[in-house]
């Protein structure tokens, strides 16, 4: 602000400085103020300069060079002490220049108000009075000793200048108090001011101090229940990620349960097919067996009347033999047929436990299977049993048929045990026949369970397929979430951060205060 001031007043003091120039140029050398308003004592100004043209000179420069020095001052330092004092020497002088230059016209008399009101600006009493001391001395000497420089005549009455002395001191005398009266105000308003502030402070910081308190704990537990959800949100995670991973394990292990479903039933529906052979060929053993048991029937009851016959007969042995062999070797292969659906039935055994509560029904399926297929091996062991006592009864019916004619009653009961053991093939043959005919049937309900089996087996794997799809979403989801998280907790740590500032802020304003 001083240095404000003190720019103002010095292109005041410039101006004064050029209009006292100007006077001295209208009127000492233009002559355009002879005329005057003090009658014929009032002198021109060629006298006046015939007298005091070196005072006069001056008179001119001193302003000029005060207000050189002035505004070096200011140049070097816009806030020097001396400056309003160097300003106000500048000011009136000038006034004083002017009032020469005008031959001591009552009109620039007038300029030494113009100075008191630039002075003024200042505010400071003492360049006032500076500037007043200035002015008696120039009236007094110029009433005592060169009243045609101040009045611009020889002599210039005292009563005059009583007015004039009369009006400047109460000029600066109503301009010193004002500015007393104003500095008073001032001080007064400022501590007003201060007072008020001090009150509008002290309420800001009571409310700063119960905000920043409240901001404080809230931060506090912002932070703290920040800190505990960025430990949570790890937690969860990591257990989306361990979700993922064993969503992707469970899906790898669909697609291989579905692989081996899938060969399974290729197996099964294999197994279907083979069991509808052996049954074909079952019914057909039956078939042969029960057409050997009415031959064997006949055989008998004409034994006694073709005797002769025997060589006919024991062609006919031979192709029975022929016979017994066809069905030993059909019992190997349902030996061989029931022995793998054992095994097929186990494994599904194993691969219905494994699928769980979804495959009970097909284990019990299973179990089924293969308790049917451990009675057909048992059943080929008993008709594999016969078929050795059969063929070991043929080989004697042979040899006692060539001893016919020596011993025909044994060959009559070897002939009746054959007829017997046929017999018993044919029951034999039907009961295989009609388990060879379940058990196709079984094989049949195996392999379209197999295939259900399979069916839910792919279902299973797409669903894992795209639980694991959904479990790689979630951690993505999830690492988003951390990094909010990790986003507010830094936010919440500034915040408190902030709120200690903030009290530090608090403690500073009370301090001031």
């Amino acid at each position: 602000m001083v240095q404000q001031q003190n720019k103002i007043m010095l292109l005041l003091a410039l101006f004064t400085t050029v209009l006292s120039i100007v006077v001295h140029l209208l009127g000492r050398w233009m002559h355009l103020f002879d005329t005057h308003m003090h009658g014929d004592e009032a002198l021109t100004t060629s006298a006046i300069e015939a007298d005091f043209g070196l005072a006069l000179n001056g008179l001119l420069i001193l302003p000029i060079i005060l207000f050189i020095l002035a505004w070096l001052v200011h140049v070097f330092s816009p806030t020097n002490r001396w400056i309003p004092l160097l300003n106000t020497l500048v000011l009136t002088f000038s006034s004083i220049s002017l009032i020469a230059g005008g031959s001591g016209r009552v009109e620039f008399h007038f300029s030494i108000f113009m100075v008191v009101a630039m002075v003024s600006f200042y505010g400071r009493i003492p360049l006032v009075m500076t500037m007043t001391t200035l002015f008696a001395a120039q009236h007094l000497l110029g009433f005592f000793l060169i009243p045609e420089l101040v009045f611009g005549s020889h002599h210039y009455s005292f009563d005059m200048l009583l007015i004039h002395a009369l009006f400047l001191v109460f000029t600066s005398g109503a301009t010193s108090w004002q500015m007393y009266s104003n500095h008073k105000m001032r001080e007064h308003m400022k501590r007003e001011q201060q007072q008020q502030r001090g009150a509008i402070i002290d309420t800001i910081v009571s409310r700063i101090t119960a905000t920043s308190q409240q901001t404080l704990a809230e931060a506090n537990k912002v932070h703290s229940k920040a800190a505990e959800s960025a430990d949570a949100a790890r937690t969860i995670d990591m257990a989306i990620k361990n979700v993922a991973d064993g969503s992707e394990k469970q899906w790898s292990r669909s697609q291989t349960h579905a692989g081996v479903m899938e060969e399974m039933n290729v197996g099964m529906s294999q197994m279907a097919v083979a069991s509808e052979t052996i049954s074909k060929q079952s019914d057909e053993t039956s078939k042969l067996a029960e057409a050997g048991a009415h031959s064997m029937k006949s055989y008998i009851a004409g034994f006694q009347n073709t005797h002769a016959s025997v060589n006919a007969s024991y062609s006919s042995f031979q192709t029975l033999t022929e016979r017994i062999r066809t069905i030993d070797d059909m019992l190997l292969v349902i030996k061989d047929i029931a022995g793998r659906t054992n095994l097929l039935a186990l494994n599904a055994s194993i691969e219905a436990t494994a699928a769980g509560e979804k495959g009970r029904g097909f284990a019990i399926v299973a179990a089924e299977v293969r308790q049917l297929a451990e009675q057909s091996s048992e059943a080929v062991n008993q008709i594999a049993g016969r078929i050795q006592d059969i063929t070991k009864d043929t080989k004697e019916t042979m040899d006692r048929m060539r001893q016919a004619n020596e011993d025909t009653n044994d060959q009559l009961i070897s002939i009746q045990k054959a007829g017997t053991a046929f017999d018993q093939i044919l029951a034999t043959a039907s009961e295989v026949d009609e388990q060879m005919k379940t058990n196709a049937a079984a094989a049949q309900s195996l392999a379209s369970g197999s295939h259900e089996a399979a069916s839910s087996v792919s279902e299973v794997s797409r669903i894992a397929q795209h639980i694991q799809s959904q479990a790689a979403n979630m951690v993505n989801v999830s690492s988003l979430q951390q990094e909010t998280i990790d986003q507010i907790s830094a936010s919440a740590g500034n915040l408190h951060t902030l709120a200690h500032e903030l009290e530090a802020i608090i403690a500073a304003l009370k301090e001031d205060r």
